[in-house]
């Protein structure tokens, strides 16, 4: 009777599961984002999103303080709401789980401890709501310790909780990383105090090019907008001020020693204000020299090659080893050599397509095998790689209607040229259709 009855359960749950399946569409049918946690830390994400959302409304403007969490009853229903439901949350766990010392109790690791100190903070908050604020004072650090809430997301969020244990887990190959990035930048700082240390100043009126003319006061023009309004750059017309003439360096950085050059090449990893240097580097190159070592022209390839090496690649290693360490605990940190090789190679083999040779043909389709030998020959890929090279160097030469006139023989010939190349290029591909029909 027993079985029975299961068998019977079994079949209903099947049929309301069949039901189910085909009453919801295929994206909401999928419940493995659902399932990778339970419904009570799902409910604590949502509440926890709903109080960020609620804490980026506050401002201290206008000065009234109409927008600040103490004076605005619908700013603290936020915080209310995260306050009862994180209690709840606790309660619960500290009930079935244990507070210390068991296989899952809440203050196990660092997380616990940060949720037990998001949650303590909260209601201290809550329950005292200071009127008014001071700078420096306990209040306000209780304030600043508000903002620790979308940490619960991480505690919460088993994925999130990986990447960033398998980031501190990578902690001494990141370290190495940073050491290696550290020497970089240290090299090429070293590089360029010798190459421009003490040569970046300039008087900030361009009109004084040597330090001993930079004396006095000059009208400095004022530029509000950048909308071609009338009487911009009018000698006139212009908005100007009397500013004093100043030899200074560059605004944001300058080479003069070895701390101010790490610095200038640190805020460039990320690819932000490295053309501002390279540009101010040319800009105050000064004359030329037959000898190409009297100018600023090898700063210039300096600083391109820092940005190669230092962005391209050291911030390439630098994620490079946290994709490393996360990929390698996901099931292979125990394979072999060749098990590991073994099993990139079948992911390789997944993505690889088929390659399709066609079959050469009879003897007695003469132009078809003349086309079949030509197109697979060696000599003729060569052939069409120069040309593809060739046809993109054309495109070198600038074309516009100032150049047209002057250039007229040397663009007239380029475009006979491309179109040739551009002819070549059909024949291959009727040569190829020829070669592959009836394969």
């Amino acid at each position: 009777m027993e079985d029975r009855r299961r068998s019977d359960a079994s079949k209903r749950y099947g049929i309301l599961s069949h039901l189910l399946a085909s009453a919801i569409p295929v994206g909401i049918n999928d419940l493995t984002l659902i399932g990778i946690m339970p419904y009570l830390d799902w409910g604590m994400v949502t509440v926890t999103v709903f109080s960020c959302i609620s804490m980026l409304f506050e401002s201290p403007w206008p000065t009234t303080g109409e927008n600040l969490v103490m004076n605005s009853f619908r700013l603290q229903i936020g915080d209310y709401v995260f306050v009862l439901t994180m209690t709840f949350e606790l309660l619960v766990k500290i009930v079935a789980n244990g507070l210390f010392f068991t296989p899952k109790a809440v203050v196990s690791d660092v997380g616990g401890v940060m949720t037990m100190f998001i949650y303590f903070t909260s209601l201290a908050f809550l329950a005292w709501m200071p009127r008014h604020v001071e700078i420096n004072s306990f209040a306000q650090l209780l304030m600043i310790f508000r903002a620790m809430r979308p940490l619960r997301i991480y505690t919460l969020v088993p994925h999130i909780r990986r990447v960033v244990l398998e980031f501190f887990r990578g902690f001494k190959e990141i370290l190495l990383v940073t050491i290696l990035m550290i020497v970089v930048m240290f090299i090429f700082a070293s590089f360029g105090v010798q190459i421009v240390g003490g040569k970046l100043a300039a008087c900030n009126d361009p009109t004084v090019v040597t330090r001993d003319n930079c004396t006095g006061i000059f009208w400095q023009k004022i530029f509000v907008t950048r909308l071609e309004v009338y009487g911009k750059d009018d000698e006139e017309m212009h908005p100007k001020i009397l500013v004093p003439r100043v030899w200074t360096n560059p605004r944001n950085f300058n080479f003069d020693h070895v701390g101010n050059a790490m610095l200038a090449l640190f805020e460039t990893l990320s690819y932000k204000g490295w053309n501002v240097i390279r540009d101010i580097l040319w800009s105050r190159q000064g004359p030329v020299g037959p000898t190409f070592a009297n100018s600023f022209q090898w700063a210039v390839v300096f600083i391109h090659i820092y940005v190669f090496i230092g962005c391209m690649i050291g911030l390439t290693l630098f994620v490079g080893v946290v994709i490393a360490n996360y990929t390698e605990n996901r099931g292979t940190a125990l394979l072999t050599v060749d098990q590991r090789r073994w099993h990139d190679l079948k992911a390789r083999l997944k993505m690889a397509q088929p390659l399709h040779v066609p079959p050469k043909p009879s003897e007695s389709a003469r132009l078809r095998t003349i086309f079949y030998e030509l197109s697979l020959s060696r000599r003729f890929s060569q052939i069409f790689a120069f040309l593809v090279l060739l046809n993109s160097a054309c495109l070198f030469i600038p074309w516009n209607v100032e150049e047209e006139g002057e250039r007229s023989t040397i663009l007239f010939s380029v475009t006979i040229l491309s179109a040739v190349i551009n002819i070549l290029f059909a024949v291959e591909v009727s040569t190829s259709a020829k070669t592959h029909s009836d394969s």
